[in-house]
């Protein structure tokens, strides 16, 4: 990290190192004939460039004269040449030398002189041992790796344990990956390489690189020809820095992500902050920062916090710090995200105000902090002990190096927005059910009241009364049918929008032609609809009409039908202390309602087969959520199985299937009465608790299911009566209910090579929960991790033997 006020930039970086590149005589060693020089060394040049290497190592046998063109011309390039040599030891082991890039060809052949090398016959083995050899390249500020060393003339091939242990020795070369070595010789080559085989294991492990003999311009292209390795600038002293530190400073080519991941570039301050008028640089590789109580660690945290919006876990402290160092400040990050193709944004915030992002080109951009970075995780002082205790927040840890569920995801939520649309409409439609069901239930008790009035030979002299009703109810279906037809003539309109087929725009497309012609097939479509709409407009616009005109006749000769029928009403006889309007009136309002309950029992019908077709779509709508949901955990429980082998042993996590029952739980604590005390006993009932068959047991009534169920483990009858007593809303809502998977973490807690012993997370202690969430964190991941001290609650031992690999 660096102050860009300062104008000097240190910050390390990877260079791509080809470290036994030959010229263009090389195949003369092996028994052909020297390549073409010219065109050799610019097609080498070319590699290079095409092939982004930026340091390379020139390596003949024991020779340096015939590389010194090849290395001008590369030099002049931009590109640092480390001039050298392959040499034979005694033993016939070969080694590859390298020396300062400021070497001339005079000094070199003088040091190949010192190795004893006969120039006469230079691809003779020195008549120095391996060791002599280690020691005076030393002495002549060289630097030296042992080339193949598991093919012939290779260390390890010639089982040579004791010049693979001395400790001037620091770098072998090998084939391709380390995991490769598995398979050769047993896996001798590759307990050797990992300091566990007994008779060659080193003080100090060795660093492995990849240095193929480069004897065509194409072989730069493998990416066994080089490696990256980590320095501050490429030259000679820092090449050799870089082996004192290996394992965080060479990398194989085969172990560099393909993909490239997001980096924050550098943070900007502006105003009366903390940091004031700063601006820092941060390296796009490992990034420590380290100092003194109050130095502005933690604020440079939350700066990057503060910008990006993002949420904190538990400690209020943070928000007291970023008010307290960030107030009337601004801050500006520059990131480039690998969310949006590695492009590059500027996202800024001022105190008080949400954050601003702009493109490289200082344009708005509509992008959230969170699209461009997605997965970073700022983790606070004692932040890393939230996540354990948040089932949520260790799922989504999880989550993110295992394959994206999102094809789970999706449906889930497309099947909970169809249960809750169901949901609504069974319920609108049982309202309107039972509100049926108690009108058509009326229709016995009008029957029978109808009935006396036959017997006191009143509906004789009224039957025009149940005439009446009936042409009522025949009028209103007629009119009802013309108005539906008129309806659909006026929504006509909206069924046909292409709008969408703008041929100047589609032309361009690759079948720009086929959608031309598909356009058209509409629009004719269109058209003889228009023709056919404008066609049956006339003749229901003609019944409309016509239909006003019988309407008119219609009521008139009923208006005389009602004359007569209040006659005959005026005349009936007073009955049982009734007068005979009264009576008249009563028989005219039965007569009405039956005639009604005749209508709204084909209205009742309907909705009963609405209701059975509600549930039946439920009850396959909650299958296809229980499958999907099977699915995912199938899905997350098997790819576990592939994360456990990038932990190595350190961690193990699984997947339960409905582990978390926070959901069911809070459920339960909304309904009255029902406290935590009584809800205890569901964490011994999370294998057991199949919602559905919980809802039909309220459904039924039936208490007794739910005591036979749980009160063995602790369920009370006050919960059970709660349970059985849920409206049709509250059973709904409990079928629908998500009973979230949950991850278990367990640590190995055995020491070093002693057998793995794995400890649940929730018994470990305070330090060694952190030590298993911190593996989590570490893993492999697109978008930066930040943490605020991260040694808090870690043992030393730890943190050398875990974090540091």
């Amino acid at each position: 990290m660096n102050d860009q006020n300062s104008g000097i930039y240190q910050g390390a970086r990877y260079f791509k190192c080809a470290l036994q590149v030959n010229p263009y005589s090389y195949n003369q060693y092996r028994g052909e004939e020297a390549q073409e020089e010219s065109s050799y060394n610019q097609n080498i040049l070319q590699q290079c460039l095409d092939n982004n290497i930026e340091v390379v190592g020139l390596a003949n046998h024991s020779d340096v004269r015939d590389s010194e063109n090849l290395r001008t011309l590369l030099t002049t390039n931009d590109i640092t040449v480390f001039p050298g040599f392959e040499i034979c030891s005694s033993e016939k082991v070969h080694f590859v030398c390298l020396f300062p890039e400021t070497s001339t060809v005079e000094s070199l052949v003088g040091y190949i002189a010192k190795l004893e090398i006969d120039p006469q016959e230079p691809t003779k083995p020195s008549i120095l041992n391996a060791l002599q050899i280690f020691s005076k390249v030393r002495e002549i500020n060289g630097n030296i790796f042992a080339a193949h060393c598991t093919d012939d003339n290779g260390v390890l091939n010639a089982r040579l344990d004791n010049i693979w242990k001395d400790p001037l020795l620091e770098i072998a070369q090998i084939p391709s990956t380390i995991e490769n070595l598995r398979q050769l010789e047993g896996g001798f080559y590759y307990r050797v390489i990992l300091n566990k085989e007994i008779n060659y294991q080193r003080i100090k492990p060795i660093a492995i690189i990849n240095a193929k003999d480069v004897a065509k311009p194409e072989d730069l292209s493998h990416k066994s020809a080089s490696c990256m390795i980590k320095m501050t600038d490429a030259n000679f002293e820092a090449f050799k820095q870089a082996f004192l530190d290996p394992e965080s400073r060479i990398r194989l080519n085969h172990n560099i992500p393909e993909q490239p991941y997001s980096v924050i570039e550098s943070i900007e301050w502006g105003g009366a902050g903390f940091f004031r008028e700063k601006n820092l640089v941060f390296s796009q590789n490992l990034n420590v920062v380290i100092g003194g109580r109050g130095a502005g660690k933690s604020t440079l945290i939350e700066s990057i916090r503060f910008v990006l919006n993002a949420p904190t876990r538990g400690d209020d402290r943070k928000d007291s710090l970023r008010n307290t160092t960030l107030a009337d400040s601004q801050v500006i990050l520059r990131v480039r995200s690998k969310a949006q193709n590695g492009n590059i944004y500027h996202i800024s915030r001022r105190f008080g105000e949400q954050p601003v992002v702009k493109n490289e080109n200082g344009e708005i951009s509509y992008l959230q902090p969170h699209e461009i970075l997605p997965d970073i995780e700022i983790l606070g002082q004692n932040e890393i002990l939230e996540i354990e205790k948040d089932e949520k927040a260790k799922l989504e840890l999880t989550a993110r190096f295992l394959p994206k569920s999102d094809q789970f995801e999706q449906r889930i939520v497309e099947v909970k927005n169809k249960l809750k649309k169901n949901r609504e409409q069974l319920l609108e439609t049982t309202n309107d059910y039972e509100r049926l069901d108690t009108q058509v239930a009326t229709e016995a008790k009008l029957k029978e009241q109808v009935e006396q009035f036959k017997q006191l030979g009143i509906e004789e002299k009224l039957k025009n009364a149940r005439l009446i009703e009936r042409e009522k109810s025949i009028q209103k279906n007629i009119g009802e049918q013309i108005d539906t037809v008129d309806d659909w003539l006026k929504t006509y309109k909206q069924v046909f929008d292409l709008s969408f087929l703008q041929f100047e725009n589609i032309k361009n497309l690759p079948s720009g032609d086929i959608i031309e012609e598909a356009g058209k097939l509409l629009e004719t479509l269109k058209n003889d609809m228009d023709k056919f709409v404008q066609q049956i407009n006339e003749p229901i616009s003609k019944t409309k009409s016509e239909y006003q005109l019988l309407l008119s006749k219609w009521n008139e000769r009923r208006e005389k039908v009602r004359d007569e029928l209040n006659r005959a009403i005026a005349q009936l006889p007073e009955q049982a202390g009734k007068s005979g309007s009264q009576l008249g009136s009563e028989y005219t309002a039965i007569i009405t309602q039956l005639t009604n309950i005749e209508r709204l029992k084909k209205a009742h019908e309907n909705q009963s087969k609405l209701l059975r077709a509600l549930r039946t779509e439920r009850d396959n709508l909650l299958e296809d959520y229980r499958s999907l949901a099977f699915s995912r955990y199938a899905s997350m429980d098997k790819s576990t199985k592939k994360a456990n082998k990038q932990l190595q042993g350190k961690v193990k996590i699984s997947i339960k299937q409905k582990g978390n029952i926070d959901n069911l739980k809070s459920f339960l604590l909304d309904l009255s009465g029902v406290g935590a005390s009584k809800i205890r006993w569901l964490d011994n009932a999370r294998d057991n608790l199949d919602l559905i068959q919980w809802a039909k047991w309220s459904d039924e009534r039936n208490i007794n299911a739910f005591l036979d169920a749980y009160k063995p483990i602790g369920m009370t009858h006050s919960v059970a009566e709660k349970l059985v007593s849920l409206d049709l809303q509250q059973r709904l809502q409990l079928e629908e209910i998500e009973l979230m998977d949950t991850v278990e973490i367990e640590l190995n807690a055995a020491h070093e090579d002693a057998e793995e012993h794995f400890v649940p997370l929730n018994l470990l202690s305070i330090g060694q929960k952190c030590t298993a969430i911190l593996n989590l964190l570490l893993l492999s991941r697109d978008d930066p991790l930040i943490i605020d001290q991260p040694e808090d609650n870690l043992d030393n031992a730890f943190i050398a033997n875990r974090i540091v690999q």
